[in-house]
């Protein structure tokens, strides 16, 4: 697709003690993610630095050619993510992230 600024870009970042838990909060983001129209989701990779206090990190990269097509997306992925009970899995997301 391509690099900003020619395109735009969320990360979901998700950590966890046990890295089984995490990817599998990421499995379930990634499959309610579907396949959104003007919207890349990849699949989750481990952080570059992917233990860092006893945690787990990991994330999925999201990119759009349009900003509204990525905020449209996000808006309604957030509502779907906050659905499912995570007590041992922490995550957000990051618009426009500095390091990929």
């Amino acid at each position: 697709m391509g690099f900003p600024p020619y395109l735009y870009q969320a990360l979901l970042h998700a950590s966890g003690a046990q890295s089984e838990q995490v990817e599998a909060f990421l499995s379930f983001a990634k499959q309610s993610a579907g396949t959104p129209d003007g919207v890349s989701v990849f699949d989750a990779v481990p952080a570059l630095i992917s233990k860092v206090a006893h945690k787990y990190r990991w994330h999925i990269l999201v990119q759009a050619k349009e900003r509204p097509a990525l905020h449209r997306f996000l808006a309604s992925w957030d509502v779907g993510l906050r659905e499912k009970p995570t007590p041992k899995v922490q995550w957000v997301i990051e618009v426009d992230p500095q390091e990929v």
